[in-house]
């Protein structure tokens, strides 16, 4: 049975499109905010219709179902938004590390000093980031995602963050730190990890490769992060403190 796209499902689109990925409590916390019912009616509709598609292989069998853009609900975006994206869309490949961001993303934008978080499928795809030049240097970093940040002088920043759910090797870390230290413009990084082991080997790598330079990453454990607590704490290697409130 074939549906008529409106206003709503344009913006659920535009959600997916920038998450790349969302279980169906996700959409109803952070989008239909309605019955659980009454989204999962809706969500069915689309995919049936195939707009959208279900995500389901490799997941943790505990999670409820999981959602992403179909190419024929994306080219219904582009004919509604011609100029917002640079180029087509990028699909999960990391299905579980791109769920828990969603729910990272909800955490920031509680917080009163965050302005605005895009996630890493925005920062890759929205032409904003190819013109604004100091937008696109997160875009060529590749980063996870990007919080602009305000505090109560209306001082601005940007911080890029990077959220790693499993360890990758030294020399791999090695390169990415490169890059960031390589931009002045780049005061901080938010390193989130899964677990202290991850966290450990990103200190041991910025320790040795940048013995002298002011410690540009803040550290936080995923399981310290959460929802209902006034504050998201961060610090660096310098005992410096960074709290998002």
């Amino acid at each position: 049975m074939k549906i008529e796209v409106n206003d709503r499902d344009l913006l659920l689109f535009l959600y997916l499109q920038s998450c790349k990925i969302a279980t169906t409590n996700q959409i109803n916390r952070d989008f239909y905010k309605k019955s659980i019912e009454i989204t999962r009616r809706r969500l069915k509709k689309l995919w049936r219709n195939n707009l959208i598609s279900v995500v389901g292989k490799g997941l943790d069998c505990s999670r409820p179902h999981a959602y992403s853009l179909d190419d024929k609900g994306f080219e219904i975006l582009k004919r509604y938004f011609p100029d917002k994206f640079f180029i087509q869309r990028f699909k999960s490949n990391s299905p579980l590390h791109d769920l828990l961001l969603v729910d990272l993303k909800h955490v920031f934008s509680s917080k009163k000093m965050v302005a605005r978080f895009w996630m890493e499928n925005e920062i890759q795809t929205h032409s904003k980031f190819v013109e604004d030049f100091d937008l696109s240097t997160f875009r060529r970093l590749q980063v996870d995602g990007l919080v602009k940040l305000v505090n109560e002088r209306n001082d601005v920043m940007y911080s890029p963050i990077e959220f790693e759910s499993t360890a990758k090797s030294q020399k791999r870390y090695e390169g990415k730190l490169k890059k960031f230290y390589e931009v002045d413009a780049i005061e901080t990084v938010l390193f989130i990890s899964q677990n202290l082991q991850i966290q450990d080997l990103v200190k041991k790598v910025e320790r040795e490769t940048f013995p002298h330079e002011t410690k540009k990453f803040y550290y936080v454990l995923l399981e310290e992060i959460k929802f209902d607590s006034e504050k998201i704490t961060f610090r660096n290697q310098e005992s410096l403190k960074l709290e998002i409130r």
